[in-house]
């Protein structure tokens, strides 16, 4: 797995962090490695007001993570590997991933689906 950056991430919170995108990556059932993921409690531009993005030229997830519960951490991490997965498939080309577009929605149903399972399996992220 290529995490290539955790920021001001508790240990504990590294670990399931980790844990959560290998098993992301068996539900979206992708078989190729992982993209290399950044999180940062620094936002990109002052007006920010994403908690993730998927850069397809870098192959790159970016992960906001200031102020934020574990479980929303997680549930951007399972919208961004929506998106990668769009990706492989060849569903994404250019800016698709406006508010409200097809992308977008898939990502958005994907994310909370896997989050209600992955919540039932480990409760613990709601602490």
């Amino acid at each position: 797995m290529r995490i290539s950056e955790i920021h001001n991430l508790q240990d504990r919170r590294k670990d399931q962090v980790e844990q959560f995108i290998q098993w992301t990556m068996k539900k979206l059932d992708i078989d190729k490695e992982p993209p290399s993921i950044k999180f940062s409690n620094q936002k990109e531009e002052k007006d920010q007001h994403h908690t993730g993005r998927f850069h397809l030229e870098t192959n790159t997830l970016y992960v906001y993570t200031h102020n934020r519960n574990l479980i929303d951490i997680l549930r951007t991490v399972a919208h961004e590997l929506t998106h990668y997965k769009q990706n492989l498939k060849g569903d994404l080309r250019g800016n698709q991933a406006y508010p409200g577009s097809p992308a977008e929605q898939q990502a958005d149903v994907v994310a909370g689906y896997l989050m209600k399972i992955y919540g039932k399996e480990h409760p613990e992220i709601l602490d």
